[in-house]
């Protein structure tokens, strides 16, 4: 009895010990099993985390081949690059926009000249799928804009320290073609101005009738031709109608007295700080939905003309308040910039010879500093691939710095140049083009004397640029900048057609003249290009 109490005391103990192995294998399993899942998990997520941070780097890749490419001015047709890295490879769709914010709205294809963003849409694809097959793509996408250099010192079409005559008929075109001079401004032939006229002195506008597309901002101004402003005139001095009408589209404002014997036709309002004389009070003012008077109207006129006045311009007002007109400073402050060969603009260009640089292209003994010959002395073109400077003041290039050009001169450009000499006189043939068609420039550049304070004190009258003669024959695809610290004159008949600027310390045209106002340093050329940046780059997924 008592063993079979044993035995069966012992068997029990044994069944309990079984059910605990049998428990305990059961955790063990799970937890094996947990652990195995986990690690089959774990390499799936390293496996794709990999996988994905490969098709990332390989579409960045791509984005940065394809922003390479266009810096070098390459595209394929259709505007798709294909392409591999690492054994991954990538897509990249290229979407050029003539706006500053290219995106997938725009259409695939190649940039243009015109082109300032392109949008592109990579697609990398990793080497390495991830564990069962799972994605191994990853696209990226990217803004590229266009560095497009500006050049703030130079800002006007034409800029004249002292005063400026223009004695022939001048054709100024081009958006804010505007005049700016540090003197007096008098047009005495039928010029065409598609800009304003800023004066810090007298603007007249004398024999034939000028035509002027902006406003004219002056110190005294004076009127005695049928002269046309579509803008509005802001004389801070007195102003003079005395002998013919002067038709304003937009406000007269005067800081001064006015005489007008002939009357002031705008169709804006008048605003004149001193007096106006009346001497015909039913056609001396305009019919201008404003006439405020600071002095007396009719300056002494009596009471019944300023009342027939009064009937005829109800809103009439005199003894008002009337500010000052701007300045023509304010309103566009415009200097002649100090420019020499250390100037900042040139930073990083290239240095090459004037002398061993032309010498070779003659097809005759003539000297490369002494171009001034008629006719085609050349065979073979001055080609600018890299931004370069040629200075012929130095001792081993033009001995007296003096440069003269023409003799069938052939300049094809597909960079920025630049020609220091201590005066230009372009007495021959001359020719200028873009090598790439895109858009360069060019400078003519008097350097600013260490002497010279201003366009008034110290100026060195011989350093010049002077359009003597022959046949200026430049491209649209290039801006010229002529800038001397002397005089810029023009006596070549027929006159030159400039893409470009003109700064000087004295303008003189005695010559017909057509200027198309275009920036130098403004525009893009093989350099800038080259530079387009990254505004940002994001992951799409």
């Amino acid at each position: 009895m008592v063993m079979f109490r044993r035995f069966r005391r012992a068997s029990g103990d044994a069944g309990a010990a079984l059910v605990s192995v049998i428990g305990a294998m059961l955790v063990v399993g799970v937890v094996v099993t947990t652990l195995v899942a986990t690690s089959i998990a774990n390499v799936r997520v390293t496996t794709e985390s990999r996988s994905s941070s490969e098709a990332r780097a390989v579409a960045e890749a791509g984005i940065a081949q394809v922003q390479a490419m266009l810096g070098a001015k390459s595209c394929p047709t259709g505007g798709v690059v294909n392409g591999t890295v690492g054994g991954g490879s990538f897509a990249v769709e290229i979407h050029p926009s003539d706006t500053a914010a290219a995106s997938a709205a725009d259409a695939v294809g190649c940039p243009t000249a015109t082109t300032a963003s392109v949008f592109l849409s990579a697609k990398g694809t990793a080497a390495q799928t991830s564990v069962g097959g799972g994605p191994a793509s990853r696209t990226m996408q990217a803004l590229l804009a266009r560095k497009v250099a500006s050049s703030p010192l130079f800002g006007a079409a034409i800029y004249s320290g002292q005063n400026m005559d223009v004695n022939t008929n001048l054709a100024l075109t081009g958006t804010d073609a505007d005049i700016f001079t540090d003197g007096n401004f008098r047009c005495s032939t039928a010029a065409s101005i598609q800009g304003s006229v800023l004066a810090t002195g007298k603007v007249t506008f004398s024999s034939t009738p000028c035509t002027v597309e902006g406003d004219v901002y002056s110190d005294e101004f004076e009127c005695s031709n049928a002269s046309v402003i579509k803008g509005g005139l802001y004389a801070r001095g007195k102003a003079n109608f005395s002998t013919q009408w002067c038709t304003f589209s937009e406000d007269v404002w005067i800081g001064g007295d006015v005489a007008a014997a002939r009357g002031i036709k705008t169709a804006g309002e008048l605003k004149v700080r001193g007096n106006p004389p009346v001497n015909n009070a039913t056609s001396e003012l305009p019919l201008a939905s404003n006439v405020t008077v600071g002095g007396k109207i009719g300056n002494g006129v009596g009471a019944s003309n300023y009342n027939l006045m009064l009937a005829k311009y109800p809103l009439m007002q005199q003894y008002a308040a009337v500010d000052m007109p701007p300045k023509a400073i304010d309103v566009k402050p415009t200097t002649m910039p100090k420019v020499d060969q250390s100037h900042s603009i040139f930073t990083g260009w290239t240095k090459k010879s004037w002398k061993a640089s032309v010498e070779p292209l003659r097809s005759s003994n003539i000297p490369a500093c002494d171009l001034n010959w008629g006719g085609n002395h050349f065979s073979g073109t001055l080609k600018v691939t890299s931004p370069t400077i040629f200075d012929t003041t130095t001792a081993t290039e033009c001995n007296n710095g003096m440069l003269k050009l023409g003799a069938g001169l052939k300049l094809e450009l597909s960079a920025d140049m630049v020609i220091f000499a201590k005066s230009f006189d372009i007495a021959g043939d001359v020719t200028i083009t873009s090598g790439d068609g895109l858009q360069h420039s060019l400078y003519f550049i008097t350097p600013y004397p260490a002497s010279q304070t201003s366009c008034t004190s110290n100026v060195d009258s011989a350093r010049t640029i002077t359009y003597t003669t022959g046949t200026w024959n430049q491209s649209s695809k290039v801006a010229l900048l002529v800038y001397a610290t002397g005089g810029l004159r023009f006596h070549m008949s027929p006159g030159p057609q400039i893409y470009g600027q003109m700064y000087s310390c004295k303008v003189e045209m005695n010559t017909a003249v057509k200027l198309h106002f275009t920036q130098a340093g403004a525009t893009d050329d093989s350099a800038s290009k080259a530079q387009m940046s990254v505004t940002y780059l994001r992951d799409a997924g």
